[in-house]
């Protein structure tokens, strides 16, 4: 992987807040990538105090510092990625090594895709938590995992990947949603 990659087919955009040892979990997995071309990895730190902001300097890691909410981060990471190809993973996930190359070999074969997302085993969390992913509302709005990615009626954002230019043709992520399933009113 490749931190400042000039010229990247695929940029992946990590957001952080005081998680520095899972950030460190992620960006070895990162480096164990079977993708054999430059891969952009961008982490935005949202405001954190744990001593993350010294270690992204300290291993030379491109970084932006973005204080404020998730979408603000996410859409930081996005205004400085340089791919292609967006991929979106959370600081305390561990991606596959097939992670980017299974990304982009689906863009390839769906040339008409915009979006890719996949199920995130999350081991630990309670309630919604479980499910992360591409999901559909079922019954009483409960997400389910599907399978089959035409049948989704939303991605989460710790497994996700879009086209760059279709992301900044829509205006990006609102800043307006500060946390996750957030109402407005």
């Amino acid at each position: 992987m490749d931190s400042n990659a000039q010229s990247s087919a695929v940029s992946v955009v990590i957001c952080t807040r005081n998680r520095v040892s899972y950030l460190k979990r992620l960006l070895i997995s990162l480096e164990k990538q079977d993708y054999q071309k430059n891969v952009q990895v961008v982490v935005v730190d949202n405001g954190s105090t744990d001593g993350t902001p010294e270690f992204l300097r300290r291993n030379n890691i491109e970084h932006v510092t973005m204080p404020g909410g998730i979408a603000s981060a996410r859409q930081a990471g996005v205004d400085h990625a340089k791919g292609e190809i967006i991929c979106m993973t959370d600081d305390d996930c561990i991606v596959p090594g097939n992670w980017v190359s299974s990304i982009v070999e689906s863009f390839a074969q769906h040339p008409e895709a915009v979006i890719i997302g996949g199920q995130v085993v999350n081991r630990g969390g309670a309630g919604v938590q479980r499910l992360k992913g591409r999901a559909r509302m079922g019954i009483n709005c409960a997400p389910e995992f599907v399978r089959d990615q035409t049948k989704a009626d939303h991605f989460g954002n710790a497994n996700l990947a879009i086209r760059a230019d279709i992301l900044r043709e829509i205006g990006g992520y609102d800043p307006a949603f500060s946390m996750v399933m957030k109402r407005l009113t």
